[in-house]
């Protein structure tokens, strides 16, 4: 007899979903995605994040297929410690950001290539980096950075954005995909790399129906995966555009918004096992 969550793959964002304010992944959370692990179920995250700074949370939780990295520009194999698919950013953009930190010096950037974060900082920006300083390698000048870059995050209080990005968006685009991952972070990365396309990805290696996919976000980096599963889910709180795309809203993620999302898998089979949906 089929376990009951064979041939389903959950697919969760970390930050603000998976886990709490306190970057922990809640019990319930870890409770439920054992449950669902064990029970057949095909668990695994996209996110913003490197391998290095999503490994430390991703060790509570069963994770049991490859995962989305970089927003999209990382297939990574958790599993196997490799990289099954990755796009770069063309060799240009760093002209691009010497421009951007010609023009706003009060913005610092963020230069993502694997594993290693450079950044060309600014004391008066650190507080608005996307992770802990801990994890950034210093660069004194653009050319410190690699040339193979699998994403540009530009940094800085949310009041600086505006003006940002309409100068970004002045400047030709081709190749380039550009999102919010929150209102103090504005990425670039390479045309077509997305958290949606990341999934379908996944699918295919699986042969997972769309159908057969659940997706849980809660920002505007989490929409293009919202919107090509099968059934999308945000956390309480979350933005606008992520909302556009969600089927159902769950609680907080502070008390296990990923939990939510289970018990409703669970009960959804339950009631069409019942000739009820």
């Amino acid at each position: 007899m089929a376990k009951k969550f064979s041939g389903i793959l959950l697919i969760s964002d970390l930050d603000g979903t998976l886990l709490n304010s306190r970057q922990e992944v809640p019990l319930r959370n870890q409770k439920a995605l054992s449950r669902f692990v064990s029970e057949g179920g095909r668990f695994t995250v996209a996110t913003g994040r490197t391998v290095k700074t999503a490994e430390e949370f991703l060790r509570k939780v069963p994770v049991n297929v490859p995962g989305v990295l970089l927003n999209g520009s990382i297939l990574y194999d958790f599993a196997s410690q490799k990289i099954l698919w990755q796009a770069f950013l063309s060799p240009g953009i760093k002209e691009l950001c010497r421009e951007i930190l010609k023009r706003f010096p009060k913005v610092t950037v963020e230069f993502m290539c694997g594993n290693t974060i450079y950044v060309l900082p600014d004391k008066e920006t650190s507080k608005w980096r996307s992770v802990a300083d801990d994890y950034f390698t210093s660069a004194d000048s653009m050319a410190d950075v690699p040339d193979e870059i699998h994403k540009v995050v530009f940094a800085a209080k949310p009041e600086y954005m505006q003006e940002l990005k309409a100068f970004i968006h002045s400047q030709p685009l081709d190749g380039i995909e550009t999102m919010h991952s929150c209102d103090h972070l504005y990425e670039l990365l390479p045309k077509g790399a997305n958290k949606g396309s990341g999934l379908l990805k996944i699918a295919e290696i699986y042969s997972i129906p769309v159908d057969h996919i659940y997706a849980i976000g809660d920002y505007d980096n989490d929409a293009d995966m919202l919107r090509v599963a099968g059934f999308s889910a945000v956390p309480l709180l979350s933005s606008e555009m992520a909302h556009q795309y969600a089927d159902i809203r769950l609680g907080s993620c502070e008390n296990g918004a990923v939990a939510d999302f289970i018990e409703y898998i669970d009960k959804s089979i339950s009631l069409y096992a019942e000739g009820k949906l």
